[in-house]
């Protein structure tokens, strides 16, 4: 799905996150994932695009953020999101538990790394609740 909503905002396919995953035998392999052109690609991808973002934000929405800030495409604003960029195999467990089993590093080709543990951190950085300030004070100094 981030494939899917960041491809809208370019207007040729650009390589956005790959995907590093150890196979059963120890192996490891990596899935490159590339946005697709589609028929507003061409519109959107020349405007200006906003993130908001704070410690809540994580998972897809930190991969959304991550990669569309590490492709010049977005600017992004609040406080560091939650840290949330590994893959995830849950299997149940006897007494009704549960073991989360990370399986996969998402990592940026620009950056070399991913975001898990530190999150991803805005490029103008906000105190909690000033977030969408900021962001309408930025777009009020560019339409000056």
């Amino acid at each position: 799905m981030v494939e899917l909503i960041e491809s809208y905002f370019f207007a040729e396919p650009t390589h956005i996150m790959s995907s590093i995953r150890r196979s059963d035998d120890g192996s490891q392999n990596t899935d490159e994932m590339w946005t697709q052109t589609n028929a507003l690609s061409g519109k959107m991808s020349s405007i200006p695009l906003f993130i908001l973002l704070d410690v809540r934000t994580g998972s897809a929405a930190e991969a959304f953020a991550f990669g569309m800030k590490h492709a010049g495409r977005a600017t992004l604003i609040g406080q560091t999101s939650a840290g949330a960029g590994h893959r995830v195999s849950y299997e149940r467990l006897p007494g009704g538990f549960v073991l989360g089993l990370p399986v996969g590093a998402a990592v940026s080709p620009i950056m070399g790394r991913g975001w898990e543990g530190v999150g991803v951190i805005p490029d103008v950085e906000t105190p909690t609740g000033a977030s969408l300030e900021a962001l309408l004070d930025i777009v009020r100094n560019e339409l000056r």
